[in-house]
């Protein structure tokens, strides 16, 4: 298997079954796709080198760039990015992106979840 998979850990094990910090990490990313706006608190508190996963720092990076270019980062977005980037499948594809959204408990809590990976 590819991506984040891999660089989390244990090569079939999804993120949702491993480390809190791997939740931590998915949770902060996830809430920024669902709602951009918070992209600059957590980025107050953390930055892509507190990310354990390489495939999660070239996420957080695609959310900078699209942040940079004066958008609000969303999961179109920052897929685009990352195909521009040349990285979506190093970030672990579309699929990935897509279940990093549908696994936020709560996107209110981005910031806590930023304190908590750093």
């Amino acid at each position: 298997m590819n991506g984040p998979w891999q660089q989390l850990g244990n090569a079939i094990e999804p993120w949702w079954t491993g480390t809190s910090a791997r939740h931590l990490e998915c949770s902060v990313l996830g809430s920024i796709l669902i709602l951009g706006d918070v992209l600059p608190k957590v980025r107050s508190v953390m930055g892509r080198n507190d990310f354990i996963a390489d495939a999660h720092r070239l996420i957080f990076d695609a959310m900078l760039d699209v942040e940079k270019s004066g958008a609000i980062p969303d999961l179109v977005l920052v897929a685009h990015q990352l195909e521009r980037n040349g990285t979506m499948e190093r970030a672990g594809g579309a699929a990935y992106l897509s279940m990093l959204v549908d696994r936020v408990p709560c996107v209110d809590s981005a910031g806590e979840y930023a304190k908590r990976v750093k």
